[in-house]
């Protein structure tokens, strides 16, 4: 096995493995430090991260001045389901590996570290989608519910649905008991007045 796909497996695993991405970014950093002599020297997310200013900051400026008399540096794509979700930038200083392969490397981490990425958003705003699908099953089932008591009042009581809708709020209204509950006593006295002449 090469050096090259040694790192692109362990980058692969470490991806794979870890629950959060700076966790990620850390792992990655420390294996492309100690294998392949490079480091993750900045990670911007967003539509931000992929402007020109990203290769001005202090660390890409560091890496430029520092002493290595070979450098190799990448921006790379932080890419998730194939959209651009922010960039990453390597450099590697006296590289241990041919420029092809170090490119490889760095576009990889940047698809591996994006899909994580996309993930830890995923997992951090999962119970809020999962709060706003209660939520909308609780109104359909509510909506569900008033129509259905519309319906008995319209067909057995011969109401119109306007009349229905009110004779409904003005009942909740008298006895003060939410809307749904006045229509789930509606449907469930005629469900039982319905068995009783069955």
């Amino acid at each position: 096995m090469t050096l090259e796909t040694e790192i692109l497996q362990s980058i692969s695993r470490i991806t794979s493995e870890v629950p959060a991405f700076s966790w990620g970014v850390e792992q990655v950093n420390s294996l492309l430090r100690s294998r392949a002599g490079a480091t993750v020297l900045v990670v911007e997310t967003g539509a931000e991260g992929a402007g020109p200013a990203l290769m001005q900051g202090e660390e890409v400026q560091a890496f430029l001045a520092g002493s290595e008399p070979q450098k190799l540096l990448y921006a790379v794509p932080l890419v998730d389901r194939g959209r651009e979700i922010g960039r990453l930038v390597a450099g590697f200083g006296n590289p241990v590996l041919p420029t092809s392969e170090t490119r490889r490397i760095a576009e990889f981490a940047g698809e591996q570290l994006g899909g994580l990425l996309g993930r830890t958003h995923l997992r951090a705003h999962g119970g809020a989608l999962r709060t706003e699908l209660k939520r909308l099953k609780g109104d359909l089932a509510h909506s569900k519910l008033l129509a259905r008591a519309e319906g008995l009042l319209t067909s057995r009581h011969g109401l119109s649905a306007s009349e229905a809708r009110n004779w409904l709020a003005e009942n909740a209204r008298k006895s003060g008991r939410p809307l749904a509950e006045v229509a789930e006593r509606l449907v469930t006295y005629h469900i039982n007045a319905g068995r009783l002449t069955a």
